[in-house]
């Protein structure tokens, strides 16, 4: 296929826009880019990264030292670091950092020709002071940094309780709920645009192509990659969240946890980690929960929507047993979910009996070894199964019954080199099998049948940060990466260029710009799905594709405090993006468009004033999502069911044990119908937390108090799917017990 970035033949060009990116990358990064290497033939001796040995993060603030010697260096925001004019030959190296140990010293050899790269890895542990022992590590408290299009959150083990607690820092993500599920979009675009992984597995069903997030372990996640657009290391049209688990070691812990609240709501749950025989690793975490909200709903139609059927019970767990090597690790984790929940529909068909069963069991294996002190090579492998199973029975009321199956099935296999350097490279190679089959046990006739299909994945980067010189800081960075993708549809190249540009200034001011291209497979279910009265499929669809631009600006000051300013401009170009339209006798089928659009603005404003016990943050995504194919009806109309916009501000007061915290939300305009006759109004909610802690004797408890919707506000995120009215939580944890 051929590369073409702006086509002749569209029909509003962005030529200047397109053309403004290459000339910033080409003609202001790249001289600089050479400049730096030249510099660096002769000046650096040592290169290397420290990194966390449990969530592979990088650690900065780390002091680095040659033993013997007088020369310390300290690591910047990305854990790297350099030493510079050493003679030559054989150097250890050492390091410290409060709340950490190195888990070894390296020997390297300099000579005259090139540098040494190495990489330490260093555990956290407990810091000893008087008689207390205090982990290094801020409870709650979520680290960002960006490199590019892609925004890298660090958490602390056990330290995201809530998925609500991401969305809040990150702009570009939204959460949408419908029903007891819970999706994530980026950036207005639809929701089986966004790819959800779990340790890089993907998560999304085959049957419906969208990843529910409340089926991801949280509490086990250390760390978060966020990809905004196309990426040589991750699919999705939109973009990527990968959730990363932690890998079990460290000290011994054990946590408890009960939750009540209206609706009938209650959760338990419980943590478990750094047990196992000597050289095992083990960790488990489990939860189990149950909802029964029912209510009326007055919808913007003036119609009363009663759901009285609408409860879920849900149970997961998640485990690991990690096996450290030599240089390397061997690790199994498993995965299990099941969700038992009613299925309310609408005015005119409520179905109280109706229900729906989901299980998902899932288990991979991860082996990673490295090669000297700069190469690693990582082999991931695993199967998800998934069954879920609709059955609603004919009623005096509901008069489509329906009872069907579905399983669906993905196996993949994935092998992954790295080596760091003066050029750090990422290279890998990914086969993934999905299959999809469908029973209607009513009508056998109208069953779905099987379908599967085969696709790879081939990917290399090549990525240079800056030696520091001059006004740039050592996390400045530019990566040029290439993604061959093949299987149904034949191949497609996505290529992806981004750069991150931290300057040595007041405000520490940094920039970063990226491009990127993506493609999606059109669902099975469009493909293949068996007409029925609500829909038909269309079997010609083509893959959808994206353009994707960026521009980025930050600041952080900390003359008064702390100050954290960022904005960035985007722009996403598509090609036959996939929507389902109403034709004829009320039916939906789906169809290309032959041209959208989704550009905005993201803004985000943190500030801790004189690093006392208040703190602010304001969150905006000025989001226009435009369809643009030539039908004068549907051009530069509002693409359906997606925000005009949305906010999130909050104030939070956090002062020893105590954390209050208060949050609006604001969301936008939704539009329901592709000519923008009929909307969802814009919706402000508000939301009341407050956290406190408590030691007595040799346990730890938080005490956690949530009042979701203060107001009480009724609204709809999808037509025809309120959302739940006020409601109240209680939860309480146990989170040390004794000397675990």
């Amino acid at each position: 296929m051929q590369l073409c970035l702006f086509p002749a033949e569209r029909e509003k060009p962005i030529g200047t826009l397109g053309r403004l990116f290459i000339a910033a990358i080409f003609g202001i990064i790249l001289p600089f880019f050479l400049s730096s290497l030249a510099r660096s033939q002769t000046e650096i001796k040592i290169v290397g990264q420290v990194i966390d040995a449990i969530s592979g993060a990088p650690i900065p603030g780390v002091a680095v030292y040659i033993e013997g010697s007088d020369k310390t260096v300290v690591t910047d925001g990305t854990g790297r670091f350099q030493f510079t004019d050493l003679p030559v030959g054989q150097y250890s190296i050492d390091a410290r950092r409060i709340g950490y140990k190195l888990i070894s010293p390296i020997s390297t050899y300099v000579n005259t020709s090139s540098a040494s790269h190495i990489r330490l890895k260093m555990a956290p542990v407990p810091v000893a002071v008087s008689d207390h022992m205090v982990i290094a590590e801020r409870i709650n408290q979520l680290t960002i940094r960006r490199e590019g299009n892609l925004s890298i959150v660090e958490i602390p083990r056990g330290g995201l309780e809530n998925i609500n607690d991401l969305v809040d820092r990150i702009p570009e993500l939204e959460l949408v709920e419908s029903g007891a599920q819970r999706f994530l979009r980026i950036r207005g675009a639809d929701l089986n645009g966004t790819v959800i992984m779990l340790d890089g597995r993907i998560v999304n069903s085959v049957l419906t192509s969208r990843g529910d997030v409340s089926t991801i372990p949280l509490r086990s996640v250390t760390r978060i990659e966020i990809v905004r657009g196309g990426d040589y290391s991750a699919p999705g049209l939109a973009g990527s969240v990968n959730f990363l688990t932690d890998d079990g070691g460290g000290d011994r812990r054990i946590a408890a946890s009960g939750e009540r609240g209206n609706h009938g709501f209650e959760s338990y749950s419980f943590r478990t980690g750094g047990f196992g025989p000597a050289g095992l690793n083990l960790t488990l975490e489990g939860d189990n929960s149950f909802y029964r909200g029912d209510f009326s709903f007055i919808d913007p139609r003036d119609s009363v929507q009663t759901r009285q059927n609408n409860f879920n019970r849900t149970s997961k767990m998640f485990g690991t047993i990690d096996y450290p090597r030599k240089r390397g690790v061997l690790k199994f984790s498993g995965r299990y979910f099941s969700r038992n929940a009613g299925v309310p529909g609408p005015i005119f068909q409520l179905t109280p009996e109706a229900n729906s069963n989901i299980e998902e069991k899932e288990i991979y294996a991860r082996f990673s070894q490295g090669f000297g002190s700069y190469s690693e090579l990582d082999l991931t492998a695993g199967v998800t199964i998934r069954r879920a199973n609709y059955d609603s029975p004919r009623t005096p009321i509901n008069f489509i019954p329906y009872k069907t199956v579905f399983d669906d099935h993905s196996r993949d296999i994935k092998i992954r080199f790295q080596r760091t350097g003066r050029i750090d490279l990422d290279s890998y190679l990914a086969i993934r099998y999905e299959s999809l089959e469908g029973d209607d046990l009513i009508r056998p006739a109208a069953s779905f049948g099987f379908r599967s299909r085969l696709v790879n994945a081939l990917g290399i980067a090549a990525s240079y940060r800056f030696n520091g010189s001059g006004i740039f800081t050592k996390s400045s960075a530019i990566t040029f990466g290439l993604r061959k993708e093949g299987g149904d549809h034949g191949d497609f190249w996505t290529p992806s260029v981004t750069s991150r540009i931290n300057l040595d200034l007041p405000a520490r001011p940094g920039f970063d710009i990226s491009y990127s291209r993506a493609r999606r497979l059109p669902d099975l279910t469009d493909l293949y799905w068996k007409e029925d009265v609500f829909a038909t499929p269309n079997a010609d669809l083509q893959p959808e594709e994206s353009r994707s631009y960026q521009i980025g600006f930050d600041l952080q000051n900390d003359f008064f405090g702390r100050v954290d300013l960022r904005i960035s401009r985007y722009l996403t170009d598509f090609d036959n993006l996939i929507i389902w339209r109403r034709w004829a006798g009320d039916k939906f089928k789906p169809v290309n468009l032959s041209r959208a659009e989704i550009n905005g603005w993201d803004v985000s404003l943190e500030a801790n004033l004189f690093n006392g016990p208040v703190s602010l943050h304001w969150m905006a995504a000025f989001t226009r999502p435009l369809n643009k194919e030539s039908e004068l009806s549907h051009h530069d109309k509002f693409l359906t069911f997606r925000p005009i916009g949305t906010q999130n501000a909050g104030i939070e007061f956090d002062f020893e044990n105590l954390k209050l915290r208060l949050a609006g939300r604001h969301i936008g305009r939704r539009y329901t119908t592709e000519e923008n006759t009929k909307s969802l109004p814009p919706v402000d909610l508000v939301d009341f937390e407050i956290n406190y802690g408590l030691k007595l004797r040799s346990i730890e408890t938080a005490l956690r108090i949530d009042i979701t919707n203060i107001g009480d506000i009724q609204y709809e995120i999808l037509d025809r799917q309120p959302q739940r009215p006020r409601e109240y939580k209680l939860k309480l944890e146990i989170r040390k017990i004794g000397g675990f």
